[in-house]
C-alpha cells in the first residue's frame, strides 16, 4: 500500500490479457504492437507511459526518453492528458 491505498502490480503476456488498470507502463522491451495495446485499452481512463520514440503520437501520454547527457525526461502527450 502507498498512502493507506492498496494497488495491485499486473504483468501482462499478450494483448488479450490486458485488463482494467489506471496506469499501463509499455516498456522498450515490448514486443506487443502498441497500436493493438491503445485499441485495446480503448477510451478507459488509463495513463498509457511509454520510453520509445515516436509512440506519443501513437497514443502514450508519458514518454520517457534519455537525453544525451544520460538524464531521463519526459515527453508529455497534452492533447491525450486532458481527453
Amino acid at each position: 500500500s502507498l498512502h493507506n491505498k492498496s494497488f495491485e502490480v499486473k504483468h501482462f503476456e499478450t494483448v488479450d490479457d490486458i485488463s482494467d488498470c489506471h496506469i499501463f507502463f509499455y516498456p522498450i522491451s515490448n514486443k506487443n504492437n502498441f497500436k493493438q495495446v491503445v485499441e485495446k485499452i480503448g477510451k478507459a481512463s488509463t495513463l498509457i507511459i511509454t520510453e520509445k520514440d515516436g509512440l506519443l503520437k501513437e497514443g502514450s501520454i508519458i514518454n520517457l526518453v534519455i537525453t544525451a547527457d544520460g538524464k531521463m525526461n519526459y515527453e508529455l502527450n497534452t492533447t491525450s492528458a486532458k481527453s
